[in-house]
């Protein structure tokens, strides 16, 4: 028989281990009084709490989570545990890692905080294979996850140690958003989940009334691509009351912080010169670079993964209070995605709306509002987006010596004309910082009587008449004037009036805008020295942008196009005149194309010409920039461009006049496009 000490002294408890018991249940004890407090969620998820699979990891790399290569994620995560901020909006495009970041978020707050999380997909099949494919195996590899029933993570979910639990489900199913407060409401592609739950009303506001009772530390995590602006993601991101947030990258070459933009990703021609490279050899070759937009280096991806790691998050709308936050990511932000395969699928999306539906879906992270259906937008729609702060001028105000104010936000000014037989028709857009457009005047110039091209030359004057921007009187920017008819006529008053090209509409057009020189004749219908610069635009690109802009919902949105107060009676009419349909080719193949229904829409050519003048003079896509330097207008780069040039060629010798007018016709055609789709 063994002798053990008497009851109660240290050696009999050693002896029973029961000493280790008791320093068990005092540790416990005093950790019940001593508050948890959160670490950084970003030093926390980054620093091996988190541990990701080789089948969950980026390319297949296992290890780590770490946001290194996405740092803009982090600024979502940081926004998770601010307590002013109670709504969160990601928009974003494919292949950036917003599953990741919805798993970091689940596992952080699950972790440390005590009130339910709700994790909803669009539906309970979505759910599940994401718990199957993702949330199972980080928990069955993270160290935060021990002696948690990962194996058995299901749609009814898992109970963490800190008593929070988290459930998952698709948004459609009963037990969703139905009678289950929660402190974290966290949707995975929000956008499909409207889709799934029509009949239950707005996920979102459901999701604001299960954490309603946590108050203001009750967070709501929106993560989608958008589908269409009205509705959805974009809806919620774009509402006045948000406020917006961008990732600026850092130039690896000179440091200079800019906004990544598809704009400044270009690609070489083909050996003609004609044509840019097939998308199969810019990426077969990896052909595509990226042109700083500070002072023109050259990227390549290695460099874009530099800069995007280095870069900073910048609020575009400082003065809304942060209590709802966005962030826009488009797909090239991603260390995924090469910068030619993006070229790739831009040039393919080309001339086809399916495949610039997904362009602008997935890529670009915008809503598909520029594929228009064949309806029109009909005229009780468009009297809706007349502003009352601003009236059109006199149909000749062209001939007062006082320049027209613009509003107050318009940033620059577009010219585009229909030249007829007898008569000039004109429209006037103002540009503002966010894409918005508004319509400053529309109307017709008249032939005189006993005079050939009096019109075109009216039409011109007006063109160089300043309007008041900004305060001060400015000229417009660029102006295109439609050249079928009295063609020449158009050429000979346009080379005389800078910033005003002649140009011409084609819908066989792969690339949106192209440029050319032709001859110029006299009036005799001779050649004469000198050449005249002729754009030609894909009609049914434009068409679609201007459609886009005319069906927005009234307000100062991005990309929303606004009526003066007192629209003529024309304008409405001829902005209805038009339908996109769907035309079969003669060689079988069917494509979609603008069909005039109303021969009276001069005004709405006007207009297309107006917004590819925009595209042309680069303030399509104005934005008022928050960081230095920051230009009033963001460059609109010129897409597939020469590679950087070789050092200058001794200089050529002196020719002839008739050698250099014979240089001058064999000169390749020179080819721009606008940023947007």
């Amino acid at each position: 028989m063994t002798p053990y000490p008497l009851t109660g002294e240290p050696a009999y408890l050693e002896a029973r281990g029961f000493a280790a018991a008791l320093q068990d249940l005092a540790d416990a004890w005093r950790n019940i009084w001593t508050p948890r407090i959160p670490p950084d969620i970003v030093e926390w998820c980054e620093g091996g709490a988190i541990v990701l699979p080789a089948s969950v990891g980026s390319g297949g790399r296992g290890g780590r989570l770490s946001f290194a290569q996405r740092p803009y994620w982090r600024t979502v995560l940081r926004w998770v545990t601010s307590p002013e901020t109670q709504e969160i909006i990601v928009v974003v495009g494919s292949q950036c890692g917003k599953s990741l970041l919805g798993a970091a978020i689940d596992a952080y707050w699950g972790y440390w905080y005590q009130s339910p999380i709700l994790n909803l997909h669009p539906s309970d099949d979505h759910a599940e294979d994401y718990t199957r494919d993702r949330l199972r195996p980080i928990f069955l590899a993270s160290p935060f996850a021990e002696g948690l029933r990962a194996a058995d993570l299901r749609l009814g979910g898992v109970t963490f140690a800190s008593g929070s639990t988290l459930n998952i489900f698709g948004v459609g199913s009963p037990n969703a958003l139905k009678g289950r407060p929660a402190g974290l409401v966290d949707f995975d592609e929000y956008d499909e989940s409207l889709r799934y739950a029509k009949q239950a009303g707005s996920p979102f506001e459901r999701a604001r009334t299960r954490t309603r009772s946590y108050g203001r530390n009750g967070k709501i995590v929106a993560k989608s691509t958008p589908t269409v602006d009205d509705s959805g993601i974009w809806e919620l991101h774009s509402d006045r009351d948000c406020q917006q947030w961008e990732w600026h990258a850092r130039c690896p070459h000179c440091g200079g912080l800019q906004l990544i933009e598809l704009a400044n990703i270009k690609w070489p021609r083909s050996e003609s010169g004609e044509t840019s490279e097939s998308p199969k050899t810019i990426m077969s070759r990896n052909l595509a670079w990226y042109e700083c937009s500070a002072n023109k280096c050259k990227w390549n991806d290695s460099d874009k993964i530099k800069a995007v790691a280095n870069g900073i998050p910048v609020c575009i709308t400082p003065e809304i209070p942060d209590l709802r936050r966005s962030i826009h990511i488009p797909a090239w932000y991603s260390p995924d995605v090469s910068l030619s395969s993006v070229a790739a699928q831009f040039l393919i999306s080309l001339g086809d709306p399916e495949a610039a539906k997904q362009f602008r879906n997935e890529w670009m992270a915008l809503p598909r509002t520029e594929i228009v259906k064949s309806g029109s937008t009909d005229q009780a729609h468009l009297l809706k987006k007349c502003v009352a702060y601003y009236s059109q001028p006199a149909p000749d105000w062209w001939r007062s010596d006082d320049p027209p104010a613009a509003p107050d936000w318009v940033h620059a000014v577009t010219w585009g004309y229909d030249v007829q037989g007898s008569e000039v028709w004109g429209a006037a857009i103002g540009w503002g910082a966010r894409g918005e457009r508004q319509i400053l005047w529309s109307g017709s110039f008249a032939r005189s009587a006993g005079t050939a091209d009096s019109d075109i030359e009216d039409a011109a004057f007006a063109f160089r008449r300043p309007w008041i921007v900004q305060g001060s009187p400015r000229k417009p920017v660029r102006g295109m004037m439609d050249s079928g008819y009295r063609t020449h006529s158009v050429y000979r008053i346009c080379a005389k009036t800078p910033g005003l090209y002649p140009s011409k509409g084609r819908v066989d057009m792969r690339d949106p805008m192209a440029i050319s020189a032709v001859d110029r004749l006299d009036a005799n219908k001779r050649t004469i020295q000198g050449r005249v610069e002729l754009i030609m635009i894909h009609t049914t690109y434009w068409q679609d942008q201007l459609a886009a802009a005319l069906e927005a919902d009234p307000g100062r949105q991005f990309g929303a196009m606004h009526l003066p107060a007192n629209p003529p009676a024309e304008l409405l009419r001829h902005l209805v005149a038009e339908r996109k349909r769907q035309i079969k080719s003669r060689d079988g193949t069917l494509r979609y194309q603008w069909v005039a229904h109303d021969s009276n829409n001069h005004l709405r050519d006007c207009l297309v010409y107006a917004t590819a003048a925009a595209g042309h003079a680069k303030c399509l896509d104005l934005q008022a920039r928050k960081t230095a330097p920051a230009p009033a207008v963001a460059p609109v780069a010129v897409d597939a461009v020469a590679p950087p040039a070789a050092p200058p060629a001794p200089a050529p010798p002196r020719l002839s006049p008739l050698a250099r007018m014979a240089a001058a016709r064999s000169a390749n055609a020179q080819r721009i496009t606008s940023q947007r789709i």
